[in-house]
């Protein structure tokens, strides 16, 4: 049996918030017929939203972000990989990279320290 699509025009969010155990995002949204909306969410799944928003980065950032945590995926139908980087406030970023990437970042972690005469970048 094919499953139905739900669809609700929302005109904005009224709330956000997360339930006491932290494991689910509360929306609470205005439709655009004047109807409340509460939309509940797997917390988890709030870093995947927010990367899939597209996002300008600025040209030239002294920025540096601490990472949480990090996935590493094959890439769908690609020898590349995908990485993807997940800050401490939920903001994550995706990145494809190949094989080869990954290697000089492991090589460069794992023996970059040893001396001042090693490479301190590979790209």
């Amino acid at each position: 049996m094919p499953r139905s699509r739900l669809r609700v025009e929302i005109s904005d969010i009224v709330r956000a918030e997360l339930t006491d155990d932290g494991a689910q995002l509360l929306l609470t949204m205005a439709g655009v017929g004047g109807e409340t909306v509460v939309l509940s969410l797997p917390a988890s799944c709030v870093g995947e939203m927010l990367a899939a928003l597209p996002r300008q980065l600025p040209a030239v950032s002294d920025t540096v972000h601490r990472v949480h945590s990090w996935r590493l995926e094959a890439a769908a139908g690609a020898a590349d990989l995908t990485l993807t980087l997940q800050t401490p406030e939920g903001r994550a970023a995706a990145f494809q990279v190949t094989p080869g990437q990954v290697a000089g970042m492991a090589t460069l972690a794992t023996y970059g320290a040893l001396s001042a005469a090693t490479a301190k970048t590979i790209n």
